[in-house]
């Protein structure tokens, strides 16, 4: 007697689902579009930097030179500072331009490219292990981000820093999703891209140290899994050790002057100070600050979306009701104090407060972001209001400067067209 009304609402049901399926993977879509144009709009305006020159000019080195200059040979012999990076972005600037020539904005539209893969393959691991509302915001987070859209264009090793570590990022996820049991293959994989983060960027030790130690104590209770585990960091060290030379090199690289002038700038700030501002830079930009509203909104709800989310974890940790988004939240806790705890015995030689160095702890930042955004915590007044306020908040402060950064672009590229055109048409 209740059969068609059942079967009625099972297929309403499923219409809403379809809907839903394809909803978010269209929103997912658009805002990759967006990025991509974003990335395009800011190459076409962007400078070269003196760090870039550096790249530029190594590897127009054949092969092996730009190799052996890397490694600290003939530091005088290019007439640019020197260089204190490992060699994977300059191997693939050095292809780049055997293969399509010296194009400034050929180099900037390649190294995007590696962002947008990152990001595409960070947006299907958010699908597959948070869900989909989950990944719509932390994609939001990072397509409103000034930050992302500035490093993404550099013609240095910080994008595809950035897109290793989104890879790193997921194939961590399936790996701690079930702490029952450890897939090996996976475990191979992500031993190869940890290793790639390694000879791409130096950071790339801390990244890839903090994830093992996290995937240790998941499944430390399991200890033949953790004993592979262990195995497996041991020949990711062993098979680091040929950076070796580069690390020598790069120590003996002078810090360039501008940034010298920095650090002893930084140097005499209250230590206080010092650490705050790397914690805000971790997350935001200097153009999240042109207004003061938008940056308390801004900050405001990243702050609160970040701190529940780590207040959930202890209160699972003690529960010993681990869930996967606690591993990412440990990732975040452990790397942020493995890097605060290196600037007390590097000194001022290396800024290592540097934020685009950490570039790679903005991946399992926006993920913790959009899982706080949209996860249920057991807090009731969070989970009914307060988490709905932080993300509108989050968003609106992102928003302003985000439109001024737009119209900023705009209008360079603008200006910069009208003044082509003039050039080519004067006689």
């Amino acid at each position: 007697m209740h059969t068609r009304p059942n079967i009625g609402i099972k297929n309403t049901a499923r219409r809403h689902f379809d809907r839903s399926s394809f909803a978010s993977p269209a929103i997912a879509a658009a805002l990759i579009v967006v990025l991509a144009i974003e990335f395009y709009l800011f190459a076409r305006v962007q400078n070269i930097w003196a760090d870039e020159t550096t790249q530029l000019s190594g590897i127009t080195l054949n092969f092996w030179e730009m190799i052996r200059w890397l490694s600290g040979a003939y530091p005088d012999r290019l007439g640019v500072p020197g260089d204190r990076m490992p060699p994977v972005s300059y191997i693939l600037d050095w292809l780049w331009l055997h293969l399509f020539g010296p194009s400034e904005i050929g180099f900037r539209l390649f190294h995007s490219a590696f962002v947008i893969a990152g990001t595409c393959c960070l947006a299907a691991a958010a699908w597959r292990e948070l869900g989909r509302p989950a990944m719509i915001v932390s994609l939001g987070f990072l397509i409103l981000s000034p930050k992302l859209i500035q490093t993404g264009v550099e013609i240095r090793a910080y994008p595809i820093f950035f897109a290793i570590t989104c890879a790193q990022v997921a194939v961590f996820m399936r790996l701690v999703a079930d702490p029952t049991k450890l897939d090996l293959k996976l475990l191979t994989i992500f031993a190869v891209i940890c290793l790639l983060a390694i000879y791409t960027h130096y950071y790339g030790v801390v990244s890839s140290c903090t994830f093992f130690l996290v995937l240790g104590i998941a499944f430390l209770r399991r200890f033949a899994a953790l004993t592979r585990i262990i195995g497996t960091f041991v020949i990711v060290i062993v098979a680091s050790l040929p950076l070796i030379p580069f690390v020598s090199a790069a120590a003996r690289v002078p810090m360039f002057e501008p940034d010298a002038a920095a650090g002893h700038v930084i140097a005499n700030k209250p230590v206080i100070q010092h650490y705050l501002t790397y914690l805000l830079k971790l997350v935001g930009d200097p153009a999240n600050m042109i207004s003061v509203s938008a940056s308390i909104l801004f900050f405001g709800g990243t702050i609160a979306l970040l701190g529940v989310s780590m207040f959930a974890a202890v209160v699972r940790v003690r529960n010993e009701n681990l869930k996967l988004i606690d591993c990412l939240t440990a990732v975040v806790v452990f790397g942020v104090l493995a890097t605060i705890g290196a600037s007390f015995f590097v000194g001022t030689a290396v800024d290592v407060l540097k934020a685009s160095y950490s570039v790679w702890l903005l991946v399992p930042i926006s993920l913790l972001v959009g899982a706080s955004a949209t996860s249920v915590s057991r807090f009731r007044l969070w989970d009914v209001a307060g988490r709905k306020v932080a993300t509108g908040a989050l968003l609106a402060g992102a928003g302003y400067p985000y439109t001024c950064f737009l119209k900023m672009l705009l209008y360079l590229c603008m200006a910069r067209t009208a003044l082509s055109v003039l050039y080519m048409t004067k006689p």
